[in-house]
């Protein structure tokens, strides 16, 4: 779960990036063609923080689900 997790993030964004009007990968493009880097930076950690935040709800949900895997 914890991989198709990930997978699954990485691809919507890469999505956007190509071909999304809105969202975290469409700011992450328009940023780096107008050359904002604030904007750009901003996006990568939003993306890289969506992302530990996935991960560890889901490991925190393994952990109440199936204990014995302590």
């Amino acid at each position: 779960m914890r991989i198709a997790l990930s997978r699954s993030l990485v691809v919507a964004i890469s999505l956007e990036l190509v071909s999304g009007a809105s969202g975290i990968g469409a700011l992450i493009w328009i940023s780096w063609e107008t050359l904002a880097t604030e904007r750009l930076y901003v996006g990568i950690l939003l993306a890289a923080s969506l992302g530990i935040l996935m991960h560890r709800g889901l490991a925190a949900l393994e952990a109440a689900l199936v204990p014995w895997r302590a």
